[in-house]
């Protein structure tokens, strides 16, 4: 999601962040009881965005083949610190998208 996506305009919004700020930097170096509101701000946004999301065209049909296939999938995001998906994965974001990010371990 690049910095003109338009959940970016309402992130920056909500939590005050400058356009010259990343948004996770941003609230990462905000004091902890400001992270967590900003945070539960951040989600309620992408809480609501994914009701109304669409996949991508072509994008089911490449989901299909994948399992036709019994292609393993996994998602990496560093939006949220979580548990990984899969329990026996224990690389980083880098190794699972080729770009460096935040460690999922």
């Amino acid at each position: 999601m690049g910095q003109g996506h338009p959940l970016n305009k309402k992130h920056r919004t909500a939590v005050g962040i400058p356009k010259t700020s990343d948004i996770l930097d941003h609230i990462y170096a905000l004091p902890q009881a400001e992270q967590e509101q900003a945070m539960t701000k951040i989600r309620q946004i992408e809480g609501v965005a994914m009701l109304k999301q669409q996949p991508q065209a072509g994008l089911i049909e490449l989901m299909e083949y994948l399992e036709s296939r019994d292609v393993r999938k996994a998602i990496c995001t560093r939006n949220f610190e979580s548990e990984p998906l899969s329990p026996s994965y224990r690389g980083t974001v880098d190794q699972c998208l080729g770009v460096a990010h935040q460690s999922t371990t």
